[in-house]
């Protein structure tokens, strides 16, 4: 009974706009839910997007959400995308 929904990233590029727009589209989506979000570890880029979603949808300060993402086992060599989640709020975490 879920509905499938693929945007292929990499974990340790810099993220691509679109594709994270992309996912925060279909998280912002209420007819998609329950959402389940997912990618290979469950970590990094799953992190990110949550991050940006508590920061830009919850209204959670960056420092929050980053902090959720490193106690959701976030790791360092996945820093690009740490950096995104500065750019796009402005913060440096």
């Amino acid at each position: 009974g879920m509905r499938f929904l693929w945007q292929p990233m990499s974990g340790m590029k810099y993220p691509i706009d679109a594709e994270v727009e992309r996912v925060q589209d279909w998280m912002a989506d209420k007819s998609l839910r329950p959402l389940f979000l997912h990618c290979k570890h469950g970590r990094e880029r799953t992190g990110l997007m949550f991050a940006l979603y508590r920061v830009f949808e919850n209204n959670w300060g960056a420092q929050k959400a980053y902090r959720e993402m490193k106690d959701f086992g976030f790791r360092w060599p996945a820093y690009r995308l740490k950096d995104y989640l500065e750019d796009q709020t402005g913060m440096n975490l």
